[in-house]
């Protein structure tokens, strides 16, 4: 349908992954350059295979582990963040080079114990 394209660039990583089997129907998959944005681990898996270019991780998992410690702050004891400005990662492009030293979401943000109800 648009036989000039030059590239893609793909809402996110997950729509991305949906997107990749009709590029590979298509005969596009590896050689129309994609990006996408999120850095999930299947994102840089497609990235490394060759079939996309670059994914750019935000940094949403250090997102969630500043929120966590700011309420866990507020609600615990008491903190007053009112006027606060947090910015935790201005996050990273993964490409080809970057690919080998990403390190997957559930080892940037471990477990914790789920505190519920508040006395």
């Amino acid at each position: 349908e648009f036989p000039d394209k030059d590239a893609l660039i793909v809402f996110n990583d997950e729509t991305l992954m949906d997107f990749l089997p009709v590029l590979e129907e298509r005969g596009l998959l590896g050689s129309l350059p994609v990006v996408s944005r999120n850095g999930s681990p299947a994102a840089v898996e497609a990235v490394k295979r060759g079939d996309t270019l670059a994914t750019y991780d935000y940094g949403l998992t250090e997102l969630g582990l500043t929120a966590g410690r700011i309420f866990s702050d507020i609600f615990l004891n008491d903190a007053d963040y009112q006027d606060a400005f947090f910015c935790p990662t201005f996050g990273r492009v993964i490409d080809e080079d970057a690919a080998e030293t990403y390190v997957p979401w559930n080892e940037r943000a471990p477990e914790v114990e789920l505190i519920t109800g508040l006395e």
